[in-house]
């Protein structure tokens, strides 16, 4: 980073030009901190923020992120297209002291351990290309949960590979009634109507 020399020489004379570089801006990707389970068939976000120290304004700011095997490409911010499970993000100006983020939402058919990955540039010179890199490896996509009876809660069994899907909580104790799960109304028929493990006395 800074200003290079460029020597020239001929027959009769030696020509000496500075050459002055772009400034200079230090573009960090933040690591990227996802949920630790996702269930196959949900979407899942990765949001890459990318900041810069400075000095200068980061200018022509590029993401590339690459999608890790097995997902399907739903969306992403403007400026944001994908090809071939390629995600290039045009993030324009970023000035010196801030930072911005980008978000790709994809989903996966199958379970796996799926990494994402991305690099960012500019038009500066980078004095620490080295945090230029940012890659999510503590993400788990499980099979969903059974929610059979559809009333938001899954059954969630000890020992069992699975994490809740489309918003539902663990703790159903029926799958089958829908009238059963952790706070339902308790009525007096004899039946652990609310999943708190035991009907209360007075039933």
């Amino acid at each position: 980073c800074g200003k290079t020399w460029n020597i020239q020489y001929n027959a009769t004379s030696v020509v000496l030009q500075v050459v002055a570089q772009p400034g200079s801006s230090d573009l960090v990707i933040t690591p990227f901190v996802g949920p630790d389970r996702v269930p196959t068939g949900d979407q899942v976000t990765y949001s890459p923020k990318v900041g810069t120290p400075g000095p200068d304004d980061a200018t022509q700011v590029t993401l590339v992120a690459t999608l890790p095997p097995g997902a399907a490409f739903v969306s992403a911010s403007a400026g944001c297209s994908e090809a071939s499970g390629i995600v290039t993000c045009d993030m324009g100006t970023i000035p010196g002291g801030s930072g911005s983020s980008v978000s790709i939402v994809v989903t996966f058919a199958a379970p796996g351990n799926p990494s994402f990955s991305s690099s960012v540039t500019s038009a500066e010179c980078d004095p620490n290309p080295a945090d230029n890199t940012d890659r999510v490896i503590s993400l788990t996509v499980l099979p969903p949960c059974p929610d059979g009876d559809n009333d938001g809660y899954a059954v969630c069994t000890s020992g069992v590979a699975c994490t809740p899907a489309g918003g539902d909580l663990c703790g159903d104790c029926d799958d089958a009634s829908g009238a059963r799960h952790p706070g339902a109304t308790e009525i007096c028929d004899g039946i652990d109507n609310d999943c708190t493990g035991g009907v209360p006395a007075n039933e």
